[in-house]
């Protein structure tokens, strides 16, 4: 048997899970490259693969979104090089090839 639910009771679960979506924690970190390195972007064709080179002291921004813990989910990651500054891009790798990159290749930057 299905229980009914009056409009209001309706309009306030409707409101209820919008903001349960809205409270994702996120964390903003910006990281300092300490090598030159290479990162794997995805293009627009997607049939090959682009890399950014990276300098030692050139940072990333990443916004993670930390749905499980364990596992952090990047929803942005923004370049500042010389060349560039304040590039958005998106990564040709998954979360996890991407936590592991920036744990070899940079520090937090202060």
């Amino acid at each position: 048997m299905s229980a009914k639910i009056s409009f209001s009771e309706y309009c306030k679960s409707k409101e209820y899970l919008r903001l349960a979506a809205e409270s994702i924690p996120t964390v903003v970190k910006e990281y300092e490259l300490t090598k030159y390195c290479k990162f794997p972007i995805v293009t627009e064709d997607e049939e090959d693969k682009q890399y950014i080179s990276f300098k030692p002291k050139d940072t990333i921004s990443i916004v993670w979104e930390y749905l499980d813990p364990d596992a952090p989910v990047a929803r942005k990651v923004v370049v500042n090089t010389d060349e560039d500054d304040g590039t958005k891009i998106q990564p040709a790798w998954g979360n996890t090839k991407l936590a592991s990159w920036v744990s070899k290749n940079s520090r937090v930057a202060k």
